[in-house]
């Protein structure tokens, strides 16, 4: 892989429904902007949680070691301040006053762990993994290996219970504290059935109308929810929606409308309903978006022109950026996602360098521009804008 340090921050790209025969019913560009990674390649950086432009995960330190960060676009990536001794951690959790949750391993131990503000000195917290934090301050936490969930308040742990299996897995929770997830819904010890649950002080199973086992993947700040179900029709097909909850009424993201049969809702879900996340096909895995008003659509991702170095055997890379994985999705429109590049070599063909770097997709609110050439890569049309080191 070619060093690409210089990549352009802005690259054009758009949203396209694709499905032989029809155009988008609408198209949104999007800024294209690198999160970057803490010194140890840009491929090991993870995104946990976004919350008002603010990313948080973990990367990869130039030591080799996975340290919890920060990134926004005002501030950039910015490493978390860790106990001493720590070997290995990572942000989990951000609310809206930009405290910042997370765990570390220190001295062979996992520590739940606090930062105020978003920054500053650790506080390490009685428990030992922190999911999320509401706007009240209010802790979710779960320890490896533990089949229950917990809120605490500051002084007073709360177990938020079960659908009646006694195991629990929480995947969000959003400002106001309510808490989504899957629970085991069968008291058989011997048998698990797991469904999507709402916690907001009392368990409630979420009947998505099909299917067996159901995951709720997250939770909007009005409290929209977004998940998938396993539908399959028997045993041999896959077969895995989407859906998003609101207020009690279901809407079911059909991953046949893009030619594929399973789709995980991983992502997010907005204050508008817009739901973003992963759709895994025969073609491989695509970043998709949909709303009730414009249905299932993949991201086209963007695509540049790296010229290379007088003296090379070949005068340029063209990348192709493809977005595999949407993750968030805030209020704003912005999106967190996962893009793997592509390399087409002159004379040489496909090049595949190490997978998913980070993005923000950022919408510009401009129309599609005229772009000075248009290339056909896969199934996409593509704008692309030269770049030199």
């Amino acid at each position: 892989m070619t060093a690409r340090a210089e990549r352009c921050v802005v690259c054009v790209g758009m949203v396209a429904l694709v499905l032989a025969g029809f155009a988008p019913a609408h198209a949104v560009t999007y800024a294209y902007e690198p999160i970057g990674h803490l010194g140890g390649g840009e491929e090991t950086t993870m995104i946990e949680h976004m919350r008002n432009g603010v990313i948080v995960g973990l990367s990869e330190t130039a030591e080799g070691l996975r340290m919890p960060f920060t990134w926004s676009l005002e501030e950039g990536m910015a490493a978390l301040e860790v106990p001493e001794g720590t070997t290995w951690g990572r942000a989990r959790g951000i609310n809206g006053h930009g405290d910042v949750v997370g765990q570390c391993t220190v001295s062979g131990a996992t520590v739940g762990v606090l930062w105020r503000g978003g920054g500053g000195t650790p506080e390490i917290l009685p428990f030992g993994g922190a999911v999320a934090i509401d706007d009240a301050g209010r802790i979710l936490w779960t320890n490896a290996g533990s089949s229950e969930a917990y809120l605490w308040n500051g002084s007073t742990n709360t177990n938020i219970g079960s659908l009646g299996g006694g195991s629990t897995t929480p995947t969000a929770m959003n400002g106001a504290g309510v808490v989504v997830g899957m629970s085991d819904s069968d008291p058989d010890p011997d048998w698990k059935e797991m469904r999507a649950f709402r916690y907001d002080g009392a368990m409630h199973q979420i009947d998505v109308g099909i299917g067996t086992w159901s995951m709720a993947w997250n939770i909007s700040e009005n409290g929209l929810i977004c998940g998938s179900v396993d539908a399959r029709p028997d045993p041999d097909t896959i077969y895995m929606p989407g859906w998003l909850w609101d207020d009690g009424e279901v809407a079911l993201i059909d991953p046949n409308d893009l030619g594929g049969n399973q789709l995980l809702a991983s992502g997010g879900v907005n204050s508008s309903g817009v739901v973003v996340g992963s759709l895994y096909a025969p073609g491989g895995q695509k970043g998709f978006i949909w709303d009730e008003e414009n249905g299932l659509q993949a991201f086209e991702g963007f695509t540049e022109i790296e010229y290379l170095p007088e003296g090379s055997p070949y005068e340029y890379i063209l990348w192709d950026y493809r977005v595999t994985d949407a993750l968030f999705i805030g209020d704003d429109g912005r999106i967190s996602a996962y893009l793997q590049p592509y390399g087409w070599l002159p004379g040489v063909g496909w090049i595949t360098p190490p997978p998913d770097p980070a993005y923000m997709m950022t919408p510009t609110g401009e129309p599609i521009p005229e772009p000075n050439g248009l290339v056909v890569l896969g199934a996409g049309l593509f704008a692309f804008r030269k770049r030199r080191q």
